[in-house]
């Protein structure tokens, strides 16, 4: 688990998603969330992934990030089988590492909100978005050909 210094996980959050991924017998898994500004006040409605198959998700992840770091929980042994962050990537290396997950293995999204996402001006997604976006390119391209086999894939079992 991921956490940033502002962000806050409900007391429960990791019995809750462990139970989960052990129901599931999910190596990953990722929990919706609330975003909270800088007096802790909830300000959105529960945020996360809620796209119908995995097809989906390979196509919303060929084009960006849409994992919330701070709710991925993961089995250690996926560092054994796909590695570990590539830190010559210091603002995406954790999108580079889900799309790295998400070609072996299945991403199990829990709807349950389990963070409270702190969002402010000086967060660094804001006052970095430059820098991201530019190397949210290059993890797109790095990692085209082998998204696109695997939407092929998935195209072919419906």
């Amino acid at each position: 688990m991921l956490v940033s210094s502002d962000d806050i996980f409900y007391p429960e959050k990791t019995e809750v998603q462990l139970d989960f991924m052990n129901k599931n017998r999910a190596l990953f898994s990722n929990t919706s969330y609330y975003c909270i500004n800088e007096n802790g006040k909830v300000i959105t409605p529960s945020l996360g992934i809620h796209l119908p198959n995995k097809l989906e998700l390979i196509k919303a992840m060929s084009k960006g990030n849409i994992i919330n770091g701070c709710t991925v929980m993961m089995n250690r042994k996926i560092f054994d089988l796909i590695g570990v962050f590539d830190e010559t990537l210091p603002y995406t290396h954790d999108y580079d590492l889900w799309i790295r997950i998400l070609q072996k293995f299945d991403i199990h999204c829990l709807s349950q909100p389990l963070l409270l996402y702190r969002v402010h001006s000086q967060m660094g997604s804001n006052k970095l978005a430059v820098s991201i976006k530019k190397e949210t390119f290059i993890v797109v391209n790095r990692h085209r050909a082998k998204m696109k086999q695997l939407m092929l894939k998935h195209l072919r079992k419906q």
